[in-house]
């Protein structure tokens, strides 16, 4: 075996053990059939490939959900069957190529070194391999996000017009995953380009090949509908909840609420051209009420956005390990196993937190170019303020394991001027 060689192809080690890991644990633990939000992801998949359109109900065109993952899901289905399986082998191998993405971003941005720890990192983060296994937006969103953000990146160093474009087509893709990017290239704008002379131009190209993406699915609904809807609804359940939160109430009385309003809206059976969709009168039904409670409390609601904070950033996401319910129960029977992944979560994540922390300081000579990495876990921080779920914030863990690894290896660098 040629070891000199391996360590020249690091990045395709790098990969393939990424892969391996996903793969080996979809063996381990093959997918389930979907739940929650992924029945629905599931259902519109079905009825893509049977012909009866983007809809929940066969024939009925829904705006509820995005359209990037049942389109990809569609894709697989149509190739292997109605096969949970062969779509999660799919999104193993985007997980892989998340893992190399970051590498490129970490290598262009700090040096090889640190680029091979980002590697490793991400390929061993256990939440996202788990996340390999379930039908959600996760995996295809956080690959999406992360190979736009790495040709943003290229293309400031670079100022090639072609890595604008690829940068714009991704998030273009990322946003018609989760809309929750829709307004990022503005971030981008402020956080980048005023820093860096000479990219308006390269922008406004970036910009306009993300709103081409953005243009097929948006006249899709202004047909159906006759709203500019550029993606899919969805924010009308945080504010709604949290509103009434501000209020007074508990999460559980909230979310009642939600359901009820969820349930005097179902999914129709019959499509009506021109009516309006059930789904969007929802939104703007949550959306009035929730921005009235807000604006009429806002010293309860910014209590309820500081103390989601903490819990945003620093959880163990216990429950798709299956040791959610309290630490307290485990102890009290004796089984101590379940503790110590919990903890064990816990602390792989404060280390990252610390480690991508000083990476930011170690390297805060280079904040031209690494601003936009820097503004995009503050942006997702922006969930706690209406719709708080702590697996939100994992399509930006790529991000913040960059800049973990550019800790670790300035850590490990200053030990070895100090040995």
């Amino acid at each position: 075996m040629n070891f000199p060689n391996i360590a020249k192809n690091r990045l395709l080690v790098i990969f393939a053990a990424a892969l391996t890991l996903r793969l080996g644990f979809l063996l381990f633990l093959p997918p389930a059939p979907p739940v929650a939000d992924a029945t629905d992801y599931d259902t519109i998949a079905v009825n893509l490939v049977s012909g009866h359109g983007f809809s929940i109900n066969p024939d009925v065109p829904t705006p509820k959900r995005a359209p990037g993952l049942p389109f990809l899901l569609a894709l697989v289905y149509s190739v292997f069957g109605h096969s949970y399986a062969a779509a999660a082998v799919l999104q193993a191998l985007l997980g892989a190529l998340t893992c190399a993405a970051a590498y490129r971003t970490a290598e262009r941005l700090f040096g090889e070194r640190a680029a091979a720890l980002a590697g490793w990192l991400l390929a061993l983060y256990p939440v996202l391999i788990v996340y390999t296994g379930l039908l959600l937006s996760e995996t295809l969103f956080t690959f999406l996000l992360t190979a736009a953000m790495m040709f943003w990146v290229y293309g400031v160093g670079r100022r090639n017009r072609w890595d604008f474009v690829l940068a714009g087509f991704f998030l273009g893709l990322a946003t018609l995953t989760r809309p929750v990017t829709l307004i990022f290239p503005v971030v981008l704008l402020f956080s980048s380009v005023i820093f860096n002379r000479g990219l308006a131009a390269r922008w406004l190209i970036f910009l306009l090949t993300f709103l081409f993406v953005l243009a097929p699915w948006s006249a899709r609904n202004y047909r159906l509908w006759g709203t500019l809807k550029p993606c899919s609804v969805g924010t009308g359940y945080g504010f709604f909840v949290t509103g009434n939160m501000a209020a007074g109430l508990s999460f559980d009385e909230s979310f009642r609420k939600y359901l009820d309003k969820l349930n005097a809206h179902p999914e129709p059976r019959t499509f009506v051209p021109g009516a309006p969709a059930a789904a969007m009168v929802l939104e703007g039904e949550l959306q009035t009420e929730g921005n009235a409670l807000l604006k009429a409390n806002p010293a309860a609601f910014m209590k309820i956005a500081l103390r989601r904070l903490p819990p945003f950033w620093f959880t163990s996401h216990s429950s798709v390990f299956g040791v959610d319910r309290s630490l307290g129960e485990y102890l009290r029977e004796k089984n101590f196993l379940p503790v110590a992944v919990r903890l064990g979560l816990l602390g792989l994540q404060a280390a990252l937190l610390a480690l991508a922390a000083a990476g930011i300081w170690f390297r805060r000579k280079n904040w031209r170019e690494t601003a936009p990495l820097i503004a995009l876990p503050v942006f997702f921080t922006g969930h706690v303020l209406f719709d708080f779920v702590p697996r939100y914030h994992l399509p930006v863990m790529p991000c913040i394991l960059i800049f973990a690894a550019a800790g670790l290896a300035d850590l490990i660098g200053r030990r070895g001027k100090t040995a």
